[in-house]
């Protein structure tokens, strides 16, 4: 049950998220990162996001753990893209960072 709830709120996110483009690569930024763990209210953190649509902010603030959720589909997208790219040059990676989403996702696993 839980696992499909999880997939739920994935397909949700993605389906949301066409809409704003690329925008929410920007959860994997470090500033980002560094910001979202000491946030304890839902609420302003969620509004403050202003790359979310309206939509995307009320699902933030009316279920806390979907970041938590959507980390770690993220990190199984991640890990799946990495496999198929394995063998070109890009290997799902950006910059110099190891992944794309990096203490985001480490920060949700422990949540």
């Amino acid at each position: 049950m839980y696992l499909l709830q999880q997939q739920l709120y994935f397909i949700i996110f993605i389906i949301i998220i066409q809409i704003t483009s690329a925008s929410w690569w920007s959860l994997g930024l470090p500033s980002f990162q560094l910001w979202s763990s000491t946030q304890k209210n839902q609420e302003p953190f969620c509004s403050s996001l202003t790359f979310l649509t309206a939509e995307q902010r009320y699902y933030c603030q009316t279920n806390s753990k979907i970041f938590s959720i959507i980390s770690r589909s993220l990190r199984q997208a991640i890990e799946e893209c990495q496999y198929q790219f394995r063998n070109q040059r890009w290997n799902c990676s950006i910059f110099n960072q190891s992944d794309v989403f990096g203490k985001l996702v480490l920060r949700s696993k422990f949540s």
